[in-house]
């Protein structure tokens, strides 16, 4: 694969089999430039709520994931190079994790 990506698992610890995935989200590119593209392998079942917030944890856009869908694409260009966190919201349970945006070359 020619970019970076993230994969970011939701698992069930109470269910009988502790490793029983709920969602696989693939989050790419990473570092980040003028887009963000959020991908999963198959139509959600139930809201996904994804957040971008900012080095101080101030939120910088929100995208949800309906019923049915599988895929987000996020123009970021707007926004000033640095350290962001993804904040996945997922049938009660929360998963950050770190991007870096950079310029475009």
């Amino acid at each position: 694969m020619a970019r970076d990506s993230i994969l970011i698992y939701f698992h069930d610890w109470t269910a009988s089999t502790p490793s029983h995935e709920l969602v696989e989200l693939k989050v790419y590119p990473n570092p980040m430039t003028d887009r963000l593209e959020i991908r999963l392998p198959e139509p959600v079942n139930d809201e996904i709520q994804v957040v971008l917030l900012d080095q101080l944890g101030q939120q910088v856009s929100l995208q949800t994931l309906r019923q049915g869908e599988q895929y987000i694409e996020w123009q970021i260009n707007h926004l000033p190079e640095g350290t962001y966190f993804l904040q996945i919201n997922y049938q009660g349970k929360t998963q950050t994790q770190k991007l870096l945006k950079m310029s475009a070359k």
